[in-house]
């Protein structure tokens, strides 16, 4: 045993110039700070790249979102409309392609949706459960459809009516049951009043009858009188407000009779804040910032609409106050980088000063037999650098497996 120990000590004196003793002790000195050093930064950034998820998961579905809006009446005087499903489609996925940089990351596809949706008109049927008060109702034509809406009876497929007066359309369960409508029931409502002449009818024909998918997605908390009818208080009069989608067939009807005078279209893309990182908010805001400001990208037929959308989403204020909030942290956080860095160095200076103590016969029996400085400091350096190197690459693999993720910025 004592032969082991005795070759042990030799074996570190030969490599580093040190005892077994004192080699182990710097390394163990190495090893704290570089772990101290590299874990410290790291956790700080989980810490805020968990905060900034969890202020992101408190704005509503809506808010996280990219909303593209504009009315059909504006798109048509420049040419482009009626619009199929392939134009809302095709201009959903050039916003998303614009959109997408390597900070601002959207959700999939198949999480996008595009709207038609008309304004409120007054109801001119009489409905149940009202208490004689008033109804407005709108109609939106929805793309799609699947992953939203659960049908519970009816079908979503029924062909378009050959009057362009009656708009095949589904309710919701809560919207039936509040108002007594069934398969077949027909609603009349005013239409959109034209310039002259008398104000025409449209019927809103219930083909579907359905239930919600997702009821916590953007889709639904768009419109909340399309998910159930709302009462309407106000000083002066009671009134309802609700909504019915219309049915795919429909698109091209509903264009026709609402399209000039109170059609709105929108696209709503949302956000994945997946691989988000706490020190990107900034970076963030900022891409934010240029959608919200800077004119889409947009080629082909379609390439007109870019001029005509507003671009619009409810992720700039939170990331504001969080921006802010960060900030006034980073001071403290900096402060203690700086305060750890300095003590480490200092630690290692005495450390160094106490080795060349340690061997200050050594190293000046090496000058008086003619070595220069740098061959001296060559061979103190060597020793140093064989007992701190391993230890300070397991230190930051240790740093890594204790605090997994993305290092911060100047974290090395």
């Amino acid at each position: 045993m004592n032969m082991n120990a005795r070759s042990m000590e030799m074996n570190a004196k030969r490599l580093t110039g040190m005892g077994a003793v004192a080699t182990l002790a710097l390394g163990v000195l190495v090893f704290g700070c570089v772990l101290a050093g590299t874990a410290g930064p790291r956790e700080a950034l989980n810490t805020r790249t968990k905060a900034l998820h969890q202020t992101l998961a408190t704005i509503p579905p809506l808010g996280q979102t990219i909303t593209v809006s504009t009315s059909w009446k504006q798109l048509a005087d420049n040419n482009i409309g009626p619009l199929t499903d392939g134009d809302l489609s095709d201009l959903e996925g050039q916003f998303a392609k614009d959109f997408n940089t390597t900070v601002l990351r959207l959700a999939p596809v198949s999480a996008d949706w595009a709207s038609m949706t008309t304004a409120e008109q007054s109801v001119k049927s009489t409905l149940s459960g009202t208490g004689g008060d008033p109804v407005d109702m709108e109609v939106s034509y929805r793309l799609p459809y699947t992953g939203y809406l659960r049908v519970l009876a009816g079908s979503l497929s029924v062909p378009a009516d050959p009057f362009p007066a009656i708009i095949n359309v589904a309710v919701t369960q809560q919207t039936a049951h509040k108002f007594g409508l069934k398969l077949g029931s027909a609603v009349r409502t005013a239409g959109p009043r034209p310039p002259s002449g008398p104000t025409p009818t449209y019927t809103f024909k219930v083909a579907a009858i359905v239930a919600e998918d997702q009821p916590a997605s953007s889709f639904w908390e768009a419109d909340p009188t399309l998910v159930a009818p709302e009462l309407n208080v106000t000083p002066t009069s009671k009134y309802w407000t609700s909504g019915v989608f219309a049915l795919p067939a429909e698109s091209p009807v509903l264009q026709g009779d609402y399209g000039l005078s109170s059609l709105n279209v929108q696209w709503v893309l949302p956000v994945n804040f997946g691989a988000l990182l706490g020190d990107q908010a900034q970076l963030l805001e900022a891409a934010l910032q240029k959608i919200v400001t800077v004119v889409p990208v947009l080629t082909g037929p379609l390439a007109a609409a870019a001029t005509l959308v507003t671009v619009s989403t409810g992720l700039q204020g939170p990331l504001i106050t969080f921006i802010e909030t960060a900030a006034a942290v980073d001071v403290l956080l900096w402060l203690l980088y700086v305060s750890l860095a300095v003590i480490a160095a200092i630690v290692l200076l005495l450390a160094a000063r106490m080795i060349v103590l340690r061997r200050g016969p050594e190293l000046t029996l090496c000058r008086a037999r003619g070595a220069s400085l740098l061959q001296v400091g060559f061979a103190a350096g060597r020793g140093a650098v064989v007992g701190c190197v391993p230890a300070a690459v397991i230190a930051a693999a240790v740093a890594v497996l204790l605090v997994p993720g993305a290092a911060a910025p100047g974290g090395w």
